[in-house]
């Protein structure tokens, strides 16, 4: 936890003049973030999920998914 001062208090010697920032929470998320990307890469890679499965993968949109339903629906 870091503990910062606010900006144009009259008197830093109130608690009420400073506030404290936890570290712990931001980094987890930023190591959430890069081991989230590493999945990815790995799951990109191996080609591990099909290629029907949009959600959430680099390079591909709702309009990739839109064209296939569309594709389907015309060819059966």
């Amino acid at each position: 936890m870091v503990v910062l001062r606010k900006p144009e208090k009259p008197h830093y010697n109130i608690p009420k003049a400073y506030r404290p920032i936890a570290l712990l929470n931001t980094m987890w998320k930023v190591l959430m973030a890069i081991v989230a990307n590493h999945i990815t890469f790995l799951a990109e890679k191996h080609q591990l999920l099909p290629a029907n499965h949009f959600g959430g993968r680099p390079g591909r949109m709702t309009t990739d998914t839109l064209h296939l339903l569309t594709h389907k629906i015309k060819g059966s």
